[in-house]
């Protein structure tokens, strides 16, 4: 995904358990890496949107 174009993402093909996977590691990389990160209040949303 990394070295992707942006316009090439369409493409991609994830079903719900692969994207809720891939927003819990975000969530968990920015923690890690930033000190003042805060979860976001939104992720009971994008939870939902994900299921």
């Amino acid at each position: 995904m990394l070295g992707m174009k942006f316009e090439d993402l369409k493409n991609i093909k994830m079903n719900n358990k692969s994207r809720s996977r891939l927003l819990n590691y975000l969530i968990e990389y920015y923690s890690l890496h930033l000190q003042m990160f805060k979860t976001p209040k939104s992720i009971d949303v994008f939870s939902e949107i994900f299921k």
